[in-house]
């Protein structure tokens, strides 16, 4: 193989590098969940949007009203502790997330965009705010 050809065969590949580099910012730029994944790091978790599962969404509900039923006494505690709002009786579009980790599992809930109930459930049934083990 000529030097020449080495050359440009190197330049394809440089190429090809750099294309994969930019795609791959841009799919992480454009991940939605990942703003939220940040927010959940801030509590010393190393969550990536892909680790969140969105569970479901509900539009001009309130958080009470898709619990219907549940005391929610405890998560409120545990989620105000963490410094969210944790207006369960605030009505909005609600999405209900959920996030594994070692702990246990991140139950999210936002009202319109944003986080406004958030609460680790370990594996016994017990809830803990967010950064507890």
């Amino acid at each position: 193989m000529s030097n020449r050809t080495k050359l440009i065969l190197f330049g394809i590949a440089l190429v090809l590098l750099v294309i994969a580099a930019v795609w791959s910012v841009q799919i992480a730029k454009d991940d939605a969940l990942a703003h939220l994944a940040e927010k959940l790091n801030a509590f010393g978790y190393s969550l990536t949007g892909e680790d969140i599962y969105v569970l479901g969404e509900s539009r001009s509900t309130s958080i009470a009203a898709v619990l219907a039923g549940t005391d929610l006494t405890e998560a409120v505690s545990a989620s105000r502790a963490a410094g969210f709002p944790s207006d369960v009786n605030a009505e909005g579009d609600i999405v209900a997330m959920l996030a594994r980790t070692e702990t246990g599992v991140i139950t999210i809930y936002l009202r319109n965009e944003a986080i406004e109930l958030c609460f680790i459930q370990t594996d016994e049934g017990n809830v803990l705010q967010l950064g507890e083990t």
